[in-house]
């Protein structure tokens, strides 16, 4: 039996809804998948308030007994992609006519072992700077409200900006902040961004990542908007923050993102990095984010 042109899209569509989550604006998209943070893991890097370390290095035979990897391993820090990826592209917008601003939708998914609070976050184009008093957290004195905060019996969420820039930009990028609750072992957390809402959902289940289903209802649902650098640049790095950079390794296992592209594909790409094509739906999940906010 022929199935018209119409009927297939229906189709399509169907399985997209299906799949879950947020309206992109179509076209390809970039895939990253790391089973584990170890050895052999390339294209991470650990970033503290003081070095940048690639995972081969902290895996090495010097590691255990090298003062300096044991200092990064216990240090508040990020695990982050070592390429930027493209968040937001500005638009040419005349009269009410030409290109207009454009923001990527992306879904990450990971799984969270133990009791320790991970961050995923969203930063801009450099690093934050070394050697701040204040650390990543911010200033002590200043308290930042996040935009949206739940808490159920699984995990507290928190979503809200960035610190770790210091006190001449004490708020940007994003920060999904997820604490632990209970006693369960391990936690599957869903983060849906859909850019053309600016509209945030975090779903949090227990188990590892692929031995649960997605709740039916969201534990986190937010307004957000990261674009046209209200928030962050137009690249953006893309990774994990924790009190301790152990935390991100030994918490963290199958961190999955989808990410739209919005232009032509960034170069170094990695081992992680893999092209794929989006069906007008761009799913985000997430496993494990920081119980404080920095």
């Amino acid at each position: 039996m022929l199935i018209s042109a119409t009927m297939q899209r229906l189709v399509l569509l169907a399985l997209c809804a299906a799949a879950t989550s947020a309206a992109a604006s179509g076209g390809d998209v970039d895939t990253y998948s790391f089973p584990a943070f170890d050895a052999r893991t390339e294209d991470i890097v650990a970033v503290t308030n003081t070095s940048i370390t690639g995972l081969a290095l902290l895996f090495g035979p010097a590691s255990s007994s090298d003062e300096h990897y044991s200092r990064v391993n216990h240090s508040e820090g990020f695990l982050l992609l070592s390429q930027r990826v493209g968040v937001w592209r500005a638009g040419d917008v005349v009269d009410g006519g030409g290109v207009p601003e454009r923001e990527a939708s992306f879904n990450t998914s990971f799984s969270l072992a133990g009791s320790s609070a991970v961050a995923f976050v969203v930063l801009r184009d450099i690093y934050p700077p070394f050697l701040n008093r204040d650390g990543f957290r911010g200033p002590g004195n200043v308290t930042f409200a996040p935009d949206a905060a739940a808490s159920g019996g699984l995990a507290a969420v928190e979503a809200g900006a960035v610190r770790a820039y210091g006190q001449y930009e004490p708020g940007v990028g994003l920060n999904v902040t997820v604490t632990p609750n209970g006693t369960a072992p391990s936690r599957t957390v869903w983060i849906e961004y859909d850019a053309a809402a600016h509209r945030l959902l975090v779903y949090v289940a227990a188990g590892a990542t692929g031995a649960s289903s997605r709740p039916p209802e969201a534990l986190l649902d937010a307004t957000i908007r990261l674009a046209a650098g209200r928030r962050t640049t137009q690249n953006a790095s893309v990774g994990f923050f924790a009190g301790a950079v152990r935390d991100v390794i030994v918490g963290v296992r199958g961190w999955n993102m989808t990410l739209e592209r919005l232009d032509g594909r960034i170069s170094g790409a990695g081992e992680g990095r893999k092209k794929g094509t989006s069906c007008a739906v761009i799913l985000l999940v997430v496993l494990g984010s920081v119980a404080v906010m920095f």
